[in-house]
Formats: C-alpha cells, structure tokens, sequence
C-alpha cells in the first residue's frame, strides 16, 4: 500500500478566486536554484520565522480551511500525533513550467493543494523508493498528503493553461 491519502478541500469552488487574488498579491519571485529551465514562480522560504502576523494573506485563508483536515489525516491515517505545520509557499507553473525530482528531508510529511490544474496541466508525478512511478489521482481542490521521503516531480507542463499549487511542509515545528 502507497502511504499517501487524497482529500478534498472545504469550499474550494468557493476561495479558489480569493486565494489566486491573494497570491497574485504576494511577493514572489522565480526560482533558479534546482537547475529547471522553466522553474515556477514561487515564495519558497520567505515565511518560516513562525511570524504569523508577517505570513501572507493566502496563507491565513488557506490555513483556516484546511489546517485540521491535514493534520487530522496526519494523525488518523499515519499516526503521527505531534504534527504542525511548518514553512509553506505556493508554485505557479505557466506554459513549459516544471519541478525537477525532489523530496522534503526537513520534514516527515509533505502537503500539496491544487488550487489551479485545469484540463491539461500535469499533477504531481511520484516516486516510491527502489524507483516505482505514479500519478496520484488528484484533481482540482484536491490536497494530496505523503510522507516526505517520497520523490515528486511537477512535469513540464504542455498546456496553455497555469497550474497553482500551495505546499505544505509537515513535522513537529516548534514556535
């Protein structure tokens, strides 16, 4: 059995225009550190000094929904009791936009929520150690949990259309 568990996020159809406003709001940058040659525009690593009046107003939405759902699947599903959340960012992957193989060591577990993946854009592509690939099968509003130690990729994306994602780190950070 793969360790990994699909949910839907509350209200998604309803916050989804307010969290891209959000985010279009946020300062963000492209990366240029993992070596992609269409990397994603992203905040990656501005907000992890646990100053919650500093984090980002998509942030505090997207938190409010969906902290106690992630952390309840954490709990329930994988037994780990002392989960939090720790640093978080969003990724918008345009025409040609990729993530090369990567995993989260700094952590145990590791969230993403769809907030954008219209008909087209790739969702996250999986790979379990010893080298078996999947695709989860998300969608749209859906938020996929996964140990950390499990190798993901966003694939180059052949569309026209923009994928969204917010990440989640998950472990027993202590503020």
């Amino acid at each position: 059995m793969i360790p990994l568990k699909i949910v839907s996020m509350p209200g998604h159809s309803a916050v989804k225009e307010m969290l891209l406003s959000q985010i279009e709001e946020t300062d963000s940058f492209i990366i240029h550190e993992h070596g992609d040659k269409y990397p994603p525009l992203t905040d990656w690593e501005k907000y992890d000094d646990c100053e919650w009046e500093d984090y980002p107003s998509y942030w505090h939405t997207f938190s409010s929904l969906a902290e106690e759902l992630i952390l309840d699947v954490v709990h329930d599903e994988f037994g780990y009791e002392d989960a939090t959340f720790g640093n978080f960012w969003f990724q918008q992957y345009e025409t040609k936009g990729q993530h090369d193989w990567h995993t989260h060591p700094q952590c145990l577990y590791h969230a993403i929520y769809y907030l954008e993946l219209p008909k087209g854009t790739p969702p996250t592509l999986c790979r379990m150690p010893g080298g078996f690939e999947f695709t989860p099968n998300v969608k749209e509003g859906d938020i996929l949990i996964m140990p950390s130690i499990i190798e993901h990729t966003s694939p180059k994306n052949r569309s026209r259309n923009r994928k969204t994602v917010i990440a989640i780190n998950i472990d027993n950070y202590n503020c």
